[in-house]
């Protein structure tokens, strides 16, 4: 018992590393691609992001349960900028907010999330993970409805033929069959023909 103890604790450990590690690089990323981004002058909303990976890694590190509230709160407040940016389009919004719900489903995992759970603050736990599976239910819905919301329709009407265009058009293709020959003409005949009627 005390072996399968070990070995559990030993598990725990190495999933809360591993998630912390990697929302600490990701964070990173996201911090200096922020930071070159609002030099440029453009959005100011991934700097931000960076910043709360990088929060998220260290409440993760230190087993601290406001990380799955600060992530149910990103989560959040992605849907909200990716909405306010560019509205229910399912092709512009997943890029905005596919990795920060996918991290979010992963954190939601049971062998993930209690892994960062203290064993004195079970009662008090529950209530922030079903927060963070609240927001990233919400981040579903908002997709489904973006799915389904058209967002790429070109109003307009196709060119139509005009009746006497279309009536010349008949009238031309039918004298041309009219007026072809029934039988191909060679130069050997057209020779003959010449000759026999000069003689």
């Amino acid at each position: 018992s005390a072996y399968r103890s070990g070995m559990s604790n030993q598990s725990k450990r190495l999933i809360r590393i591993t998630f912390a590690a990697t929302s600490a690089l990701i964070g990173l990323v996201l911090v200096i691609g922020g930071l070159w981004l609002v030099w440029k002058g453009g959005s100011i909303f991934y700097l931000i992001q960076g910043l709360a990976f990088c929060t998220i890694a260290a409440l993760v590190w230190w087993r601290n349960a406001l990380a799955l509230w600060l992530y149910a709160a990103l989560v959040l407040v992605t849907i909200v900028w990716a909405i306010s940016e560019i509205g229910l389009d399912w092709w512009k919004l997943m890029p905005r907010g596919d990795l920060v719900v996918a991290l979010g489903v992963i954190l939601a995992l049971p062998w993930v999330v209690t892994s960062v759970r203290q064993a004195s603050d079970r009662t008090a736990f529950k209530s922030t993970w079903m927060a963070l599976i609240g927001s990233i239910a919400l981040s579903m819905v908002v997709a489904l409805a973006a799915i389904f919301t058209p967002s790429h329709e070109v109003a307009g009407n196709l060119p139509h033929v005009k009746a006497d265009e279309r009536s010349s058009s008949e009238s031309f293709a039918g004298n041309c069959d009219r007026t072809a020959p029934t039988q191909p003409i060679s130069a050997l005949s057209f020779n003959t023909q010449h000759l026999t009627e000069t003689s």
